[in-house]
């Protein structure tokens, strides 16, 4: 009984805290640019090469975004481009070893 009195008592703190926190940076505002919406048009319709040439553009002026480099990374794995993906999700990781979908 002990324990499921801890276990309460650490979920009545948990809730008192409030909803989760994200975390790392917000990269929403991306979604708002024109590139980067075709850019992820293309890789929903797996069009990956414009998508990478387009994302790679974008990259250029916002070389620390673990979104792109994200999206780039998977564009190249469903390219079968392995090395490269690996590259591109390493670079993600290494800007902001918090955003979870480079560890796909």
């Amino acid at each position: 009984m002990r324990r499921s009195g801890f276990v309460g008592g650490a979920l009545a703190l948990l809730l008192s805290l409030g909803a989760a926190q994200a975390v790392g940076p917000d990269w929403t505002y991306l979604d708002e640019d024109p590139d980067y919406r075709q850019a992820r048009r293309w890789i929903e319709e797996k069009n990956y090469e414009p998508a990478i040439e387009k994302l790679m553009a974008l990259l250029k002026s916002q070389p620390d975004s673990p979104v792109l480099l994200n999206w780039i990374a998977f564009s190249q794995r469903k390219l079968k481009n392995y090395p490269a993906s690996k590259q591109f999700y390493d670079a993600a990781l290494l800007r902001d070893p918090t955003y979870l979908p480079a560890l796909e």
